[in-house]
Protein backbone atom coordinates (compact mmCIF):
# COMPACT_ATOMS: atom_id res chain seq x y z
CA UNK A 1 0.00 0.00 0.00
CA UNK A 2 1.08 3.54 -0.67
CA UNK A 3 -0.49 6.58 0.97
CA UNK A 4 -0.14 10.00 -0.61
CA UNK A 5 -1.66 12.54 1.78
CA UNK A 6 -0.99 15.42 -0.62
CA UNK A 7 -3.49 14.19 -3.21
CA UNK A 8 -5.77 12.33 -0.76
CA UNK A 9 -5.24 8.88 -2.23
CA UNK A 10 -4.27 5.41 -1.06
CA UNK A 11 -2.97 2.87 -3.59
CA UNK A 12 -3.22 -0.84 -2.84
CA UNK A 13 -1.79 -3.67 -4.94
CA UNK A 14 -3.70 -6.96 -4.97
CA UNK A 15 -1.62 -9.86 -6.31
CA UNK A 16 -2.89 -13.38 -7.07
CA UNK A 17 -0.21 -15.93 -6.15
CA UNK A 18 -2.54 -18.83 -7.00
CA UNK A 19 -0.31 -20.04 -9.86
CA UNK A 20 0.78 -23.61 -10.52
CA UNK A 21 4.48 -24.34 -10.42
CA UNK A 22 6.24 -26.79 -12.67
CA UNK A 23 3.77 -26.49 -15.55
CA UNK A 24 4.69 -24.87 -18.83
CA UNK A 25 2.89 -22.60 -19.28
CA UNK A 26 1.92 -21.98 -15.67
CA UNK A 27 -1.80 -22.24 -14.92
CA UNK A 28 -3.36 -19.29 -13.10
CA UNK A 29 -6.42 -19.96 -10.96
CA UNK A 30 -8.58 -16.84 -10.76
CA UNK A 31 -9.54 -15.68 -7.27
CA UNK A 32 -13.27 -14.98 -6.93
CA UNK A 33 -15.48 -13.55 -4.18
CA UNK A 34 -12.59 -12.16 -2.13
CA UNK A 35 -12.84 -9.21 0.24
CA UNK A 36 -10.17 -6.72 1.20
CA UNK A 37 -10.03 -4.91 4.53
CA UNK A 38 -7.45 -2.29 5.39
CA UNK A 39 -6.98 0.21 8.20
CA UNK A 40 -7.63 3.86 7.54
CA UNK A 41 -5.29 6.53 8.87
CA UNK A 42 -6.75 8.56 11.74
CA UNK A 43 -9.01 11.35 10.53
CA UNK A 44 -9.42 9.88 7.02
CA UNK A 45 -12.66 8.84 5.28
CA UNK A 46 -13.12 7.07 1.92
CA UNK A 47 -14.86 8.82 -0.97
CA UNK A 48 -14.51 6.17 -3.69
CA UNK A 49 -12.59 3.07 -4.74
CA UNK A 50 -11.54 2.20 -8.31
CA UNK A 51 -9.99 -1.08 -9.45
CA UNK A 52 -7.53 -1.19 -12.35
CA UNK A 53 -6.69 -4.50 -14.00
CA UNK A 54 -4.52 -5.46 -17.00
CA UNK A 55 -7.52 -7.46 -18.26
CA UNK A 56 -9.71 -4.35 -18.60
CA UNK A 57 -9.48 -1.13 -20.60
CA UNK A 58 -11.25 0.91 -17.92
CA UNK A 59 -11.40 1.19 -14.15
CA UNK A 60 -14.22 -0.43 -12.19
CA UNK A 61 -15.95 1.47 -9.38
CA UNK A 62 -16.11 -0.74 -6.29
CA UNK A 63 -18.62 -0.58 -3.46
CA UNK A 64 -17.12 -0.18 0.00
CA UNK A 65 -18.05 0.23 3.63
CA UNK A 66 -16.11 1.80 6.48
CA UNK A 67 -16.40 0.78 10.11
CA UNK A 68 -14.20 0.59 13.17
CA UNK A 69 -11.40 2.52 11.43
CA UNK A 70 -11.22 0.12 8.48
CA UNK A 71 -12.46 0.07 4.91
CA UNK A 72 -13.91 -3.21 3.64
CA UNK A 73 -14.67 -3.95 0.00
CA UNK A 74 -15.48 -6.92 -2.22
CA UNK A 75 -13.07 -7.57 -5.06
CA UNK A 76 -14.07 -8.46 -8.57
CA UNK A 77 -12.38 -11.62 -9.82
CA UNK A 78 -8.57 -11.28 -9.77
CA UNK A 79 -6.64 -13.17 -12.42
CA UNK A 80 -3.10 -11.77 -12.08
CA UNK A 81 -3.27 -8.50 -10.17
CA UNK A 82 -5.27 -5.33 -9.60
CA UNK A 83 -4.40 -1.88 -8.36
CA UNK A 84 -6.97 -0.24 -6.10
CA UNK A 85 -7.13 3.55 -5.99
CA UNK A 86 -8.83 4.76 -2.82
CA UNK A 87 -9.86 8.42 -2.92
CA UNK A 88 -9.93 9.89 0.58
CA UNK A 89 -10.91 13.06 2.42
CA UNK A 90 -10.66 14.40 5.94
CA UNK A 91 -13.23 12.79 8.22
Amino acid sequence: AFANPEDHRLTLHVVNYNVSHGENPARVTEVKDARVAFPLPAGVAVDSVKAYSPESDSAADLPFECRDGRSILPLPAVRIYQVLEVATRAA
